[in-house]
Order: structure tokens, then C-alpha cells, then sequence
């Protein structure tokens, strides 16, 4: 592939982290030169985020002064969320932008420099922001809000520059609040708690809360660059609600408890519109207390929130009870989705008796069917389902519609799964983060249904998700090199200890940079010396595919030609 075209790719958004990685090395060796005979023309030319894979740092160090200001401003272009947040690359970058600039200290760090360094400031430690002025802070605000969570000391300093930099939390505006934004999350609710409560705040809190949005399905810790919103969101409740916000104590009543509604001042419509996902901070009394107008005109926005307490969903339970008649309220399963996880075992068979496959999909999406306080309950919603339809019948449809109903199958159930059926709802399946049993009679099924392991393609390792974790050393081992880049992150995290360093050296060396992010440290701490540093070879920092005497691994070789084809969609 050309530089020019790779420097076209490089323009794709959405391309992966192994995509850039791997386009990086086909880009520096096609480039075929050494930094020092680089003009700064050339080097301008670099796509940025190719710059985070570069094989060694030890070149640029030894780049005059003349050119390497170019590599910065390079640098200050590349998103540093492509590196892992442990990666050792971004101490790397770090030192080579201090060593050009001759930084020794970010105390001279002026306004302009700062601007022109743009997102090379989220690789700053804890001292550089103490050290910084708080002007030029100011001025660095809006690309630190791009470099994602802090944590830490890099957490405590950044706060503490805020707090100097704008004044305590009681006196920011609403045009503070703007220019913090997602930086908010660095505060605790003590701190949050004293922000101004008029109606202007309230409205750019909720504007920024809506902004960050959570990831969907999973993302290894070291990729989380999502900011923690929680105590933001509980400030935020508790503007909204002011003295009905509840306690801590107050969400956790027993079950079933009758309230006394005339000491309970209930929620509106419009503050439940307003909390949205916030909700969680009503108590059990203020949900069962609240008008059935208000129950019904919200009970799309109620049964989709995340995090009610038991309790919660019992007080909801018996407002439903309450507000609909038993037929009526069969007809309202899909709409009370999670809410059903509080039903009685009485209550899922009277009101699930018939369930067809629209209630198991719209009830089924929670994990929480799998807590074995939940099983039993979850168990009678699958029998009642098949009353009419045996195993060996379900569709891919049924299977797909099941969500974690499936989890509750068992291996003999599941064994009876048409492979036809089964093979076209597996990528839905493999999203699913069921009992390691239950992933073991799934794992048997795609054996049966694709063949042996060192047969499988990368579309089905990618398809299998959690289900390939159960592999067991044997199989495992088998996996070809260019499949292992396709095994999802999820997969990769929940693979026992004892069966990862069941994998060779050369499948390690191939795993990907977003697999690596999810291996954990007891799956670390089962590899000998050679696999560990066949496994690091994907931490970023260094692409074995174009070291010296190296040949091409298959992996790389298929993500090159991935890369191809949308080069060629692209041109």
C-alpha cells in the first residue's frame, strides 16, 4: 500500500486501534526513512495518529530542535485516547515534548504554547498542572474536557488548578459550568453540593449530563475514557428535588411496605422528564405515592432506568398493580420492562402465564435474571414460554428475542438448539454475559455447529463474543494467529487464568491492542517469560510486524488487507 494512500486511510474515523496500528508500521515502512533525514515538509505530512504506534521513540529524542517542534505539533493533533490509559507510550510522548520544547518546568508554559500543544496536555502528570499558571490553565480547558476520566493525583491536581483557577464550586456561573463541562466529574458531591440551585445552572447541568454518554456493552478499564458522572448526577437530583430528594436510608425500606402517601410528597411528570436516569434518587414512598397520570405518562422513562434498588422496583410493582387491572396489566409487560424483576414468583405466573417472545425481549434485557435470588423467577418466565414450543423449534428470532432468558436454559436445552438457528443468533448471543455453565453448553453448541476450533474464521471468533471465553486449554491452543485479533475484549477478560497461558506465544503476540487492554493481572500472572513479552508486543508502543528479520504475522496480514479494501471504498 502507498503512503498517499495510507495517509488517505488515516482520515478514516473509523478505523480501530489495530487498524491505526497496523497501518502505522505498512506507513513508516513504506516511508522507508530515518527521522533525522525527515524535512519538516514531510514530517507535517505524517498522519498524527500514526505518530502514537511509532515502533521507537528513540529516534525522535535525538531530533535538533529545528525539526522535532514539527513532531509536537503532530502530537498535539493525535487523539490520545487510542492509547490504552496504562500505555507507557504516553510517558514516552510526555518526555519527547518536554526534551524539545526544553520544558523543564510548566511554570514558564505561556498561553500560546499551551494552545499550540492542544491534546498533548492529557499526557501531563500531577506537578505540570500544580506548576502551571492559572491563566494559561484557563486556556488549556478546552482540550483537557477531550482526554476523557482522570483518576489519582493527576484527579486531585487538575481539581485543585479548577478551584484556583475559577473559585470555590459556590460561585460559578453557568458559563464556568460550560467551560468545565465533563472536568465537573472531578469534583465530589460535597463540592457540587454548593453550587448555586437557580434555574440557569439546573439547565446547563442537565445539558452536560446528557452529553456523556456510557458506553454500551463492555470496555476494558484501561479503554474507559468515559468521565464518572455519579456525584454530578446526584447534585443535579437533589437541585431538582430539593428537600424530596432521598436519603441514602430511605431507598432501602423493606419490601412491600404501605405508605402513608399524605406524608410523601410525590414526583411530577416533569421532574421525572427532567432526572431521566437521575430518577434512582426518589424513595421507594415517593414512587409508590405518585398519581397514576404520572405513572402512566412516565412509565416508558421509569422502566428504562438503571439502577433502581430492589425496593424501588417494588414500589413500582405496586403502583402497576394498582394502575392496571390484571388484564390490563399482562397487556403492559414489554412496557414494564425491569420493573417485572421485583414480581413475586405468585405474580410471574399470574401475569407471564403465556408469555410470547415480544415480553421475553422487552423484559429480558437485565443481567439481573441471572442473581440467584432472580433464577427461579427467570426459570418459570422460560418454562411458560415453551409450554407451546420445544427447544429444538425456537428460531433465531426466539433466541435473539430471549436476551438473558437463554441463561437460564439447560446444557441439555441448549444442545438441542437447531445449528442453523443457532449460528444466525450466535452474534447476539455471544454479547451475553451468562454462568460459566451455561457459556460451556454454548461453547459445545458452536463446536457442533462450526466445526473444530483451528477451523474457525474470524467472522465467527468475532460472532462467538463471551461463548469463546469457555474454550478449554485444548481448544484454545488451536485458534489460528489471524483470528486472535477478533476475539472480543469481553471474551478475552473472562477467560480463566489457568487456560489463557494455554495460548501460544505467536497467538499472544497476535491478540490486538484492545484484547490486551482487557487481560487481567492473575491471567498475566500465569505467563512464562517469553509469552509475556510476546503479549506486551501489543501495548502500542511497539509493532513487532516490521522489526528486523520479522515476518508478517497472518494477523497482520488480514488486518492489512482489511485495511485495503477500505482503502479502496474510501479512494
Amino acid at each position: 500500500m502507498s503512503v498517499d494512500n495510507l495517509r488517505a486511510l488515516a482520515a478514516n474515523e473509523k478505523m480501530t486501534r489495530d487498524q491505526v496500528r497496523c497501518a502505522a508500521a505498512a506507513y513508516f515502512k513504506a516511508l522507508n526513512k530515518k527521522w533525522a533525514d525527515l524535512t519538516a515538509v514531510e514530517i507535517t505530512q505524517i498522519p498524527p495518529s500514526f505518530l502514537l504506534f511509532l515502533k521507537s521513540f528513540d529516534e525522535l529524542m535525538k531530533m535538533p530542535s529545528s525539526t522535532c517542534s514539527s513532531v509536537v505539533s503532530l502530537l498535539a493533533q493525535a487523539n490520545p485516547k487510542l492509547l490504552p490509559r496504562s500505555s507507557a507510550r504516553r510517558q514516552e510522548i510526555l518526555k519527547f515534548i518536554k526534551s524539545c520544547l526544553k520544558l523543564d518546568d510548566t511554570l514558564t508554559l505561556n498561553a500560546s504554547q499551551v494552545y499550540n500543544l492542544g491534546l498533548a496536555v492529557c499526557y501531563f502528570d500531577p506537578k505540570d498542572f500544580d506548576n502551571m499558571g492559572t491563566d494559561v490553565f484557563q486556556g488549556a480547558i478546552d482540550k483537557l474536557k477531550d482526554c476523557g476520566k482522570f483518576e489519582g493525583k493527576v484527579k486531585e491536581s487538575l481539581a485543585s488548578k479548577i478551584i484556583a483557577t475559577y473559585g470555590n464550586s459556590s460561585t460559578w456561573t453557568p458559563d464556568v459550568l460550560n467551560q468545565l463541562q465533563s472536568l465537573l466529574s472531578l469534583f465530589n458531591s460535597t463540592q457540587l453540593e454548593k453550587l448555586q440551585t437557580n434555574a440557569d445552572i439546573r439547565v446547563v447541568l442537565g445539558n452536560i449530563l446528557s452529553q456523556v454518554m456510557k458506553p454500551e456493552g463492555f470496555v476494558a478499564p484501561d479503554l474507559d475514557f468515559t468521565p464518572k458522572m455519579d456525584d454530578v448526577s446526584k447534585a443535579f437530583s437533589k437541585m431538582v428535588l430539593g428537600d424530596q430528594a432521598a436519603t441514602p436510608s430511605s431507598k432501602r425500606r423493606k419490601r412491600a411496605t404501605a405508605y402513608n402517601c399524605s406524608n410523601v410528597t410525590p414526583p411530577t411528570t416533569d421532574q421525572i422528564q427532567t432526572l431521566n436516569a437521575g430518577c434512582t434518587a426518589f424513595s421507594p414512598a415517593q414512587l409508590q405515592c405518585m398519581s397514576t397520570d404520572t405513572f402512566t405518562n412516565t412509565l416508558y422513562m421509569l422502566a428504562s432506568v438503571k439502577g433502581f434498588s430492589m425496593e424501588q422496583l417494588t414500589a413500582l410493582t405496586v403502583k402497576a398493580l394498582e394502575v392496571y387491572s390484571q388484564k390490563d396489566l399482562v397487556k403492559q409487560i414489554s412496557s414494564l420492562k425491569g420493573i417485572v424483576l421485583a414480581f413475586s414468583q405468585d405474580q410471574v405466573k399470574e401475569y407471564l402465564a403465556t408469555p410470547d417472545i415480544d415480553m421475553l425481549s422487552a423484559v429480558g434485557e437485565s443481567k439481573d435474571w441471572l442473581n440467584p435470588e432472580m433464577q427461579s423467577k427467570a426459570k418459570i418466565i422460560v418454562d411458560n414460554f415453551l409450554k407451546n414450543k420445544t427447544v429444538s423449534n425456537l428460531t433465531s428470532s426466539d433466541l435473539v428475542g430471549m436476551r438473558y432468558f437463554i441463561c437460564v436454559l439447560s446444557a441439555e436445552q441448549i444442545g438441542n438448539i437447531s445449528n442453523a438457528e443457532y449460528s444466525t443468533a450466535v452474534s447476539n448471543i455471544g454479547k451475553l454475559q451468562c454462568p460459566s455453565d451455561v457459556l460451556t453448553a454454548l461453547k459445545n453448541k458452536a463446536i457442533s455447529t462450526f466445526g473444530s476450533p483451528d477451523t474457525w474464521s474470524e467472522d465467527v471468533a468475532q460472532d462467538l463474543g463471551t461463548i469463546a471465553a469457555r474454550l478449554n486449554g485444548s481448544e484454545i491452543s488451536k485458534l489460528g494467529e489471524r483470528v486472535m485479533p477478533f476475539l472480543t475484549p469481553e471474551a478475552v477478560s473472562l477467560i480463566p487464568p489457568a487456560v489463557f497461558k494455554s495460548l501460544s506465544a505467536a497467538q499472544l503476540r497476535s491478540l490486538g491492542t484492545d484484547n490486551f487492554a482487557a487481560v487481567s493481572s492473575a491471567q498475566i500472572a500465569q505467563l512464562d517469560t517469553v509469552k509475556l513479552q510476546a503479549l506486551n508486543e501489543n501495548s502500542g508502543a511497539t509493532n513487532p510486524a516490521y522489526s528486523a528479520g520479522h515476518k508478517i504475522s497472518p494477523a497482520f496480514a488480514a488486518i492489512t488487507l482489511a485495511l485495503t479494501l477500505l482503502t479502496v471504498n474510501l479512494l
